[in-house]
């Protein structure tokens, strides 16, 4: 670890993980390391390798989290019960310009689950889809929400 310590604290630098994250992710690096054993030739860059996916994998779920949570809060807000004011009037106005402007399919999707709060086979019977099928489509859906509004600046 004297050895390699100082490689992997400049990849944990390179990819910008927190302090409180890169403790995490050495200790997966290090636990996947002791489970492969004696069958590496070359342990040290097994570590390394490793931990650099790890760090990729780190960001990647750091914004696919950061994606879903936008879109939710957002499709939430289009079924919470607003009081009637123009503030509130002017978000649902603009949600559904958002939506509108997402292909029909994803737009469906979206409203039926979303907005009408159809469970994944209620909407797969409306749509005669696999209820698997709606999950990995209401996920794709909500990141080309969150993508169109991170296109206008909305978040």
């Amino acid at each position: 670890m004297n050895r390699v310590g100082p490689r992997l604290r400049t990849i944990l630098a390179r990819y910008r993980i927190p302090f409180e994250d890169a403790e995490d992710l050495i200790q997966d690096a290090l636990l996947l390391l002791v489970r492969k054993g004696k069958s590496l030739r070359n342990p040290e860059a097994y570590l390394r390798v490793t931990l650099q996916f790890r760090c990729l994998m780190y960001w990647r779920s750091r914004s696919r989290q950061r994606q879903e949570t936008v879109a939710m809060d957002l499709l939430e807000a289009l079924t919470a019960p607003q009081p009637p004011n123009q503030e509130s009037a002017a978000l649902r106005h603009d949600l559904r310009r958002l939506l509108a402007a997402l292909p029909k399919k994803a737009r469906q999707l979206i409203r039926l689950r979303y907005g009408l709060g159809y469970t994944a086979r209620e909407v797969a019977r409306h749509l005669d889809a696999p209820p698997d099928a709606i999950r990995q489509r209401s996920t794709y859906a909500r990141h080309l929400f969150a993508r169109h509004m991170a296109s206008l600046d909305l978040i």
